[in-house]
């Protein structure tokens, strides 16, 4: 979900630069999505140190393009992070009057069907997304050329 919209925002702001002849705001994206760095030395090695924080953009603009996916983002970040909603009580159930743990699959907790759904769903849209993206890339190049063209060595 996060490598789909870095992808659904790049496509995006190719659609916009195609249809205002300006390339600004893909390249600032390109160089934050590519080569930002939180690190210290980032800004003495030449790197931008302004990186995305890619769980925004999946909160702030693919929420915003999709209903419910902050949602989704979030319960299937419970599964791929290490805390305790997605593994301890996926696979430990605790009895709190005995003091014990049982270990295993939490079958009343976790279940493959939501979050195969969620995957086939994101999977079907970055599709449809890559597709129209080949598109945006032809109209994108001669934009890009003439800028080549008309930009004087610094």
């Amino acid at each position: 979900m996060e490598t789909e919209s870095l992808f659904w925002k790049f496509v995006d702001l190719t659609t916009n630069a195609i249809n205002s002849k300006n390339i600004e705001e893909v390249k600032q994206f390109l160089d934050r999505a590519m080569a930002g760095a939180i690190y210290k030395t980032a800004k003495a090695a030449g790197r931008p140190n302004n990186p995305f924080r890619v769980w925004e953009i999946v909160r702030d603009f693919m929420g915003k393009e999709i209903s419910h996916y902050w949602d989704h983002y979030e319960s299937l970040s419970e599964f791929t992070h290490p805390n305790a909603p997605g593994v301890i009580d996926s696979y430990v159930v605790f009895n709190w009057e005995t003091l014990t743990a049982t270990f295993g699959i939490n079958v009343d907790k976790l279940g493959a069907f939501p979050s195969l759904t969620l995957l086939i769903g994101s999977i079907r849209a970055f599709i449809l997304k890559y597709d129209h993206s080949a598109e945006l890339l032809t109209k994108l190049t001669p934009i890009c050329e003439l800028l080549l063209e008309t930009q004087q060595p610094n």
